[in-house]
């Protein structure tokens, strides 16, 4: 589909409580920052892309930039730098820090996809993993989609593991960098569906439910039947 983003997929039909996500709404990718020109008018023109949420730090965005797609585009850009996560053991805990430590931003991200003419969206961070597997559960749980198609959605990055690795790879050497890093989980880490789920039980144990963190962070319940119309469809 684009060979420039390997972790891309559309999250329609995904079912949520009487209706679907509807198709051409919410997009999750891997970075924009390697798109060609010809990808990014592809996302603009046939997939009628109109905002970006970007979740990568600010670093990350200073040191790869936003691609064809940046400044000079239509296209609404919202920065959610999710950097500097503390209190980290595992990843079900980084994707609580995320929510804990980061909060009012992300809800804010979250009701900036009810705005008129927010969609579609895409969502994204560096490989599409962690800071947009976090950010896309909260807003499918909000929804009403169940932990189990959460999961498995969240699951669907594995198949993109190795293509974001070697460019990973290829930049690090690029840039005279050691590779590989010494990254605590390893290069052959998968993401599956027992870590997302482990995260979720996370969720429900700090803030009871979704709604009970979307409350906590600034959300109404107007703005949480706001995104469910923006991206379900009923019946």
């Amino acid at each position: 589909m684009f060979p420039n983003l390997p972790n891309f997929r559309d999250l329609e039909g995904l079912p949520a409580r009487g209706g679907v996500i509807g198709p051409r709404r919410l997009y999750r990718s891997d970075t924009l920052a390697h798109l060609t020109a010809s990808e990014a008018a592809t996302l603009t023109d046939a997939y009628g892309l109109a905002t970006v949420v970007d979740l990568r730090a600010e670093d990350e965005v200073a040191r790869y930039g936003r691609g064809p797609l940046g400044a000079a585009t239509a296209v609404r850009y919202v920065p959610v730098p999710l950097g500097d996560i503390t209190d980290i053991t595992d990843r079900s805990s980084f994707y609580l820090g995320v929510l804990a430590q980061r909060g009012p931003e992300v809800a804010a991200a979250v009701r900036t996809l009810a705005a008129p003419d927010a969609l579609p969206a895409l969502v994204h961070c560096a490989a599409g993993c962690d800071r947009t597997g976090v950010f896309v559960a909260i807003v499918l749980d909000l929804v009403g989609v169940a932990d189990e198609v959460i999961c498995a959605d969240y699951a669907l990055t594995a198949a993109a593991v190795d293509a974001i690795n070697e460019r990973l790879r290829r930049n690090a050497l690029a840039e005279g960098e050691a590779w590989p890093p010494d990254w605590p989980d390893g290069l052959d880490w998968h993401p599956a569906a027992p870590m997302m789920a482990r995260a979720l039980t996370r969720i429900r144990d700090r803030w009871g439910d979704g709604r009970g963190w979307a409350r906590a962070n600034g959300l109404t319940d107007a703005d949480i039947a706001a995104l469910r119309a923006a991206l379900v469809i009923e019946g």
